[in-house]
């Protein structure tokens, strides 16, 4: 498996090939079906993004990225909640959720 990703967050990318394979190839399980293409191409980015970003190797420049892009942020220091969210970037929320990915527990269920 590692020589199929290069030795490159394997874990990670086998993981989102199967994932993203499961909703391609399950119609019962494609709940984006009857999105447009840029809206599969957008959530396809993201949830990339946010998976490979799970991967130890990159674990301090992900958390010094956030701690400089959105914990410091001058705009956001005061804000909570939704007027936080809504006042974020794309690159902001972003890390956001790369964080919230990092500290979430692993499922333990196997598809």
């Amino acid at each position: 498996m590692a020589l199929r990703w290069n030795d490159q967050a394997v874990i990670e990318n086998h993981s989102l090939h199967r994932a993203l394979a499961l909703i391609r190839e399950h119609s019962d399980l494609n709940f984006c079906e009857a999105w447009g293409a840029k809206q599969r191409r957008e959530f396809r980015r993201l949830v990339i993004a946010i998976v490979l970003a799970t991967d130890m190797s990159k674990h301090f420049e992900l958390l010094t990225q956030f701690k400089t892009t959105v914990s410091e942020a001058k705009n956001l220091v005061r804000l909570r909640g939704a007027r936080k969210w809504n006042s974020m970037s794309n690159n902001q929320r972003l890390l956001t959720l790369q964080i919230a990915a990092k500290v979430s527990p692993p499922s333990a269920k196997k598809l």
